[in-house]
C-alpha cells in the first residue's frame, strides 16, 4: 500500500486486516541500505495467520520517495507520523540493525503505544568503522562487501540453505546493490551518530534492571552459563567471549530468514 506524506510516497508492504481495537499491528523496520523485502517471508507468514503487519520503506529506500532521514531521531519521528496516518494505536515493533535503533527510540518515547519490541542484529552503541563509512561515502562496492562479510557467520560463506534456491549472503548483497546511491552511507552515518537522550535513558533503565536481576536478591539458584565462541577462535586468534544466562535465551519469533539462517550457521540455532 502507499501513503502520502508532504507530497512524497510512502510504501508499506503487508496489509491492515480487520482487527479488534486491542490487537497490535506488527510493524517491521528494515536495516541500513535495505528495504521492505528484507521482511518478505515474515510479512507473508504473519498475513497467513490473519494478523495485521506492515513493513515500511524509509524515505529514499525501496518504493518510498523523498529525501533520506539523517538521524535515528528523525526516522522515529517519521514512523510516528506513519502510524498516525494509519490510525494505529498499538504496535508490536521489530527492527533490524538501523531499524532496531529506530524501534528502540520509538519505544522509549511512546511506551503506551508500543506493546512489544524485537531488536534483531542490534548493538548499543552501534559504532561504524571509519573504513566502512568512507567506502560507503564513495558508494564503493567494498562497502557492500564489508557489510555482507561482517554481518554473516563464517559457515555462511560456504553457501547452502534449508530454503531451496536461497543464498543468504548473495541475497543480502543484491539487496544492498539495488539501493539508491547514498542510502547506505546515510544510514550507517545515522547509526554511528550521536545517540538520542531517549535511547540513552532507555538503555540506562535496562542496565539497572539487568543489574538488579543479576544481584539475585531472592536467593534463587544461579542459572548455568553457556559460553559461545566462534568456531574459528583459537589462542592465536583472540576473540571476545560472550557469556549468556541460559534463562535469558529465547527464540526470536520475528527473526527473519536471513537472521535465522545466519544464527544457525554459527551454531546458535537448532540443527
Amino acid at each position: 500500500m502507499y501513503l502520502k506524506l508532504d507530497g512524497d510516497k510512502i510504501f508499506a508492504a503487508g496489509d491492515m486486516k480487520s482487527r479488534a481495537d486491542s490487537e497490535s499491528v506488527i510493524v517491521l523496520l528494515h536495516g541500513a541500505g535495505m528495504d521492505h523485502t528484507f521482511w518478505a517471508y515474515n510479512t507473508r507468514y504473519f498475513l497467513s495467520k490473519g494478523l495485521s503487519v506492515i513493513a515500511l520503506d524509509f524515505p529514499g529506500h525501496g518504493n518510498s520517495t523523498g529525501p533520506f532521514l539523517e538521524t535515528i531521531s528523525e526516522m522515529a519521528n517519521w514512523v510516528t507520523v506513519c502510524l498516525d496516518l494509519l490510525q494505529v494505536d498499538s504496535v508490536a515493533l521489530a527492527g533490524h540493525s538501523m531499524g532496531a535503533l529506530v524501534a528502540l527510540e520509538l519505544a522509549g518515547r511512546e511506551k503506551e503505544r508500543v506493546s512489544r519490541l524485537a531488536l534483531l542484529g542490534a548493538g548499543f552503541p552501534m559504532e561504524v568503522s571509519s573504513p566502512l563509512l568512507e567506502a560507503a561515502r564513495n558508494d564503493s562496492q567494498a562497502a557492500r562487501d564489508m557489510v555482507v562479510l561482517f554481518g554473516h557467520g563464517s559457515r555462511s560463506y560456504l553457501g547452502g540453505n534449508t530454503i531451496a534456491g536461497m543464498n543468504i549472503m548473495e541475497g543480502a548483497l543484491r539487496l544492498l546493490q539495488r539501493s539508491n546511491p547514498g542510502a547506505l552511507y546515510n544510514d550507517l552515518n545515522a547509526c554511528g551518530g550521536k545517540t538520542s537522550e531517549v535511547i540513552e535513558a532507555t538503555m540506562q533503565r535496562r542496565r539497572r534492571s539487568w543489574k538488579a536481576r543479576c544481584a539475585n536478591p531472592q536467593g534463587n539458584v544461579e542459572q548455568p552459563i553457556r559460553r559461545y565462541l566462534p568456531r574459528h577462535a583459537s589462542p592465536d586468534r583472540p576473540t571476545t567471549e560472550v557469556r549468556l544466562p541460559m534463562a535469558k535465551l529465547r527464540p526470536l519469533a520475528l527473526a527473519s530468514p536471513l537472521e535465522a539462517a545466519s544464527a544457525k550457521a554459527d551454531g546458535f540455532g537448532p540443527r
